[in-house]
């Protein structure tokens, strides 16, 4: 085995000195130099560099200003409030004119949450009584009520389009207002407003 490795070793070492030593080939084609000079001239310019500015995207940039007011981060344009956190007891207000999605977990996490003046809303109450109250006027909404008394006291929702989803225990069915205009459903059955 020991001769073995140095036969390997000795064959390597000779192969390296081989490659230092060895003459430059000559290209295969025949290559015009000013062509690729030309083609990554090209190619750097269709590069974007560090200087240049993002895009514009009006949504993104009205989620990054209105969603730290309310505690929560943009994530893929929408404002994501996730309780507990700072001012959740105090209630949760999603920003004006941006998608927003509010995760409520834990027991008693949240207060009110109120989606009236988002584009679209998602309520996420898990735990024991998680979302005190939550309320929607956007053109889609959706209540996800998972624990015991999730979604505590009313859900109320009109707009366009409102799913509620409530688990065994996770809300009051006389304390469900779902008033969508177009579509509404509890635990995916249609639901009338009251």
């Amino acid at each position: 085995m020991r001769r073995l490795l140095v036969a390997c070793a000795a064959a390597l070492a000779i192969g390296i000195i081989a490659c230092i030593d060895a003459p430059r080939l000559a290209p295969l084609v025949d290559v015009d130099a000013s062509a690729i000079e030309d083609a990554a001239s090209t190619e750097a310019a269709s590069q974007p560099t560090d200087d240049a500015a993002p895009p514009d995207d009006p949504a993104a940039a009205a989620c990054a200003a209105a969603c730290p007011l309310t505690g929560g981060a943009c994530e893929g344009g929408t404002c994501t409030v996730r309780c507990p956190g700072p001012g959740c007891k105090d209630g949760v207000t999603c920003p004006t004119g941006v998608p927003c999605l509010v995760v409520c977990t834990g027991k008693q996490v949240c207060g009110a949450v109120d989606c009236a003046g988002a584009t679209e809303c998602t309520v996420r109450c898990i735990g024991e009584q998680a979302c005190k109250s939550v309320r929607s006027e956007t053109a889609n909404a959706r209540f996800e009520c998972n624990g015991k008394q999730a979604c505590k006291d009313s859900i109320f929702c009109s707009g366009a389009t409102c799913a509620i989803d409530c688990a065994a225990g996770g809300c009051e069915l006389d304390k469900l207002h779902c008033c969508a205009t177009t579509t509404c459903t509890v635990n995916g059955f249609p639901a009338q407003c009251r």
